[in-house]
């Protein structure tokens, strides 16, 4: 299913029980939760600190309409995209997947994007990239 499509691209199994057991409103043992997150048609997650984008992307393919996903950057676009050189191809495939991607985002002060951002269910920090 979508948690070992996530695990799989990215390498992640306590992420991706995570992100399944969310989105099924259930415990690790499998029982239904009484209420585990607000009431929406999607899950809200940004995620921080992506580098080229493959992270969210494949969030994306793996949960698809569940999540209303939100990409990020410290980088300008034209930075990300000539760093990257993937990083392109994973955006384009982001945003017509009804992604949202935000650069010259500052992870350690998230507070400045509130008014531009609905609630978060779910933020995703990676770690940063040292070279």
């Amino acid at each position: 299913g979508a948690a070992s499509a996530v695990q799989a691209s990215t390498g992640c199994p306590a992420l991706s029980e995570v992100l399944a057991r969310s989105l099924a409103c259930t415990d690790a043992s499998g029982e239904a939760l009484p209420s585990c997150w607000p009431v929406r048609e999607r899950l809200h997650v940004l995620t921080v600190g992506d580098g080229d984008l493959s992270f969210s992307l494949a969030l994306s393919r793996a949960f698809g309409a569940q999540l209303h996903l939100t990409s990020s950057s410290l980088l300008t676009h034209n930075e990300l995209f000539s760093r990257y050189a993937s990083a392109n191809e994973c955006a384009t495939e982001l945003l017509g997947r009804g992604s949202t991607l935000r650069c010259q985002v500052d992870g350690t002060a998230l507070h400045r994007l509130h008014p531009q951002l609905p609630a978060q269910d779910l933020i995703i920090f990676n770690y940063p990239h040292l070279g």
